[in-house]
């Protein structure tokens, strides 16, 4: 839902900026993932709480995504299990920086964005743009609701 994916893509979007593709792991870079992982856990509180969904049943998910042959269910669980990872925190954010910074490089060079701007800052700032990113990851998350529906037989709701 776009309460889950528009936080997120919020943060990765505004903090990636200090991530550089270097082995060196800087302390910024481990608060970041921290603020990340609070991120995370807090939304995740909140729908469960919102889908009524117990501790026990999310386990229960979580177990049964690690065992099952659906790929949409186990990347799901992958990637909340990924949370916890700070390798793949720092390769999502440096990835997010690259790409940002390409954009706007690319924005230079088609003369929508001023070179002393691109100097300033790497963040994409075309709210249409920003909003497609969006959209892609609502119908990401709209897959994974019709697959969470699948599961809800399971939990008796």
């Amino acid at each position: 839902s776009p309460s889950w994916v528009a936080p997120i893509a919020q943060f990765v979007d505004e903090q990636c900026i200090i991530f550089e593709d270097q082995e060196e792991n800087k302390l910024e870079y481990t608060e970041c993932h921290n603020e990340f992982r609070q991120l995370i856990d807090n939304l995740l509180a909140a729908h469960l709480l919102e889908l009524d969904v117990t501790n026990e049943q999310f386990e229960q998910f979580c177990q049964t995504g690690l065992s099952t042959n659906s790929a949409l269910h186990r990347v799901l669980v992958e990637q909340l299990l990924a949370v916890d990872d700070f390798l793949i925190f720092k390769a999502m954010m440096t990835k997010r920086n690259a790409d940002l910074y390409r954009e706007a490089q690319r924005r230079v060079d088609a003369g929508q964005l001023d070179e002393e701007d691109f100097q300033e800052t790497t963040v994409v700032d075309d709210e249409e743009e920003v909003l497609g990113g969006i959209g892609q990851m609502t119908v990401e998350a709209s897959l994974v609701a019709d697959e969470w529906k699948l599961y809800e037989d399971l939990w008796g709701n």
